[in-house]
């Protein structure tokens, strides 16, 4: 014998009852932000840092950087090479037809000349071709590690927009639920001629758009997603969040804010933003040097060998020969290039004078866009508070109202409102703390925190 609707529909309550229960004492753990240490996402969440890793090694943005480091090298290589001795040869053979003085000869004609030349003195030009080099080399390093900062924030962003969005089509999945069953009894009632069809017509529209706004949300995340694992280097396949979760924020930014200060008082030394265009305006100098000295008499040690022999099969001149060995000093002056060295001499001024400015507006921008975000993070992590309170009394909301449908006192369509309702203040809770990651990953970039910057070593 089937049991009666009463007792299915304590049975049903009940059920929903416990699981209501359950989800509500994990919620007094999951969105309690204690006094916990102030986290990077990554340190909270396995698979992003395990994304973070794998990008690394497999994402374009470091696999373009590890090519501009080798072109580095071979760029460094190449002006440090003007302080070597240099070593030239040149061979001719051949039959050649000669008239000199109404003199007609020709003959088969060898020729070879070697020489060697070492700079001895070039008023320090070639010394700073040599650190140019070497300043290049060190420079496309930094850019590796500044292209992985920036890769870190942006796949942190977009892990971050990922959680939030899928959150955001839980509850939207419950509203498009509730408005179909709406959609279904308006039908009945208009079959029984209860309602106008206008409301019916009015349901259909809400029904429509609650639709579409799923789909577009769907096709949101999906572009996300995609985007994510082009930028990670994963396959298209990947998978990137298994739930969707933000873990809890810390409300103690103590450690964090004397981190920021120290950072911001031994920049000099710990900064490779700042150290990156403090060696840009060291190669501005260097050039300015280089420019400045362009034009004046330079110096070489020079060893030649030569030799050139004919031998003459028609003609009225014997056979000839000449060698030659050479050992001394060259002397080069270029004395007028059109004004060539003069307009590299202004242009490298002026570069040294912008790098200059640069480098001294970098301390301020950077005190500056801490501040910032560390404002930004307090006022984050008190708007959780406010959503977590809230997110509690939806969830107290929601308990009551399964134990009022258990006993009959409101329609089950209120419990899944409820609980739809939970599900929008779960988004806007994951909403703010995902702004607060975000200002959080922002402060730790800006330091170039050491941690970060292991995922490269």
């Amino acid at each position: 014998m089937k049991p009666s609707y009463h007792v299915r529909a304590f049975v049903e309550g009940a059920l929903l009852l416990f699981f209501a229960s359950l989800n509500f004492l994990a919620a007094q753990t999951e969105y309690s932000s204690d006094s916990i240490a102030t986290s990077p996402l990554d340190h909270l969440d396995n698979q992003l840092q395990s994304h973070l890793s794998f990008a690394f090694e497999n994402s374009w943005q470091i696999n373009l950087q590890n090519i501009l480091v080798e072109r580095g090298e071979a760029t460094s290589t190449r002006m440090s090479s003007g302080k070597g001795t240099k070593v030239r040869a040149n061979f001719t053979t051949g039959y050649e037809q000669e008239v000199s003085g109404g003199l007609e000869s020709t003959g088969f004609k060898f020729r070879y000349n070697v020489s060697a030349v070492k700079p001895i003195y070039h008023w320090g030009a070639l010394e700073a071709d040599h650190n140019s080099g070497l300043i290049i080399l060190e420079s496309a390093k930094n850019e590796r590690v500044f292209s992985f900062l920036s890769l870190y924030r942006v796949l942190v962003n977009w892990f971050v927009d990922i959680v939030v969005n899928k959150q955001v089509a839980n509850h939207q999945i419950l509203s498009l639920a509730i408005q179909e069953e709406d959609l279904s009894l308006y039908k009945s009632q208009v079959d029984r001629g209860e309602v106008s069809t206008d409301m019916l017509a009015n349901a259909q529209l809400r029904y429509d758009r609650a639709d579409l706004t799923l789909q577009s949300l769907e096709n949101k995340i999906l572009k996300e997603e995609n985007s994510f694992r082009e930028a990670a280097g994963l396959d298209a396949s990947a998978p990137i969040v298994a739930e969707a979760v933000l873990p809890p924020v810390s409300l103690d930014h103590s450690l964090l804010e004397r981190q920021v200060m120290a950072f911001i008082g031994e920049i000099e030394t710990v900064s490779l933003q700042y150290k990156s265009r403090q060696i840009t305006l060291d190669q501005a100098a260097l050039n300015l040097e280089k420019y400045t000295v362009n034009n004046r008499p330079k110096i070489n040690g020079l060893i030649q060998f030569r030799q050139d022999s004919e031998t003459l099969a028609t003609g009225n001149r014997t056979d000839l020969e000449l060698k030659e060995a050479f050992a001394g000093v060259q002397f080069n002056w270029s004395i007028y290039d059109g004004g060539s060295t003069r307009g590299l001499l202004r242009e490298a001024m002026a570069t040294k004078r912008q790098r200059e400015r640069e480098l001294s507006n970098y301390r301020d921008s950077v005190t500056s866009d801490l501040n910032f975000l560390l404002t930004d993070l307090r006022i984050y992590a008190q708007q959780t508070l406010l959503d977590e309170e809230q997110l509690r009394r939806d969830l107290a909301s929601y308990e009551q109202t399964l134990v009022d449908v258990r006993e009959g006192r409101v329609p089950e369509k209120t419990g899944k409102q409820f609980e739809r309702n939970v599900e929008v203040q779960r988004a806007k809770l994951y909403l703010t703390r995902g702004r607060y990651f975000k200002a959080l990953t922002s402060i730790y970039v800006t330091m170039e925190a050491p941690f970060i910057l292991n995922y490269i070593d």
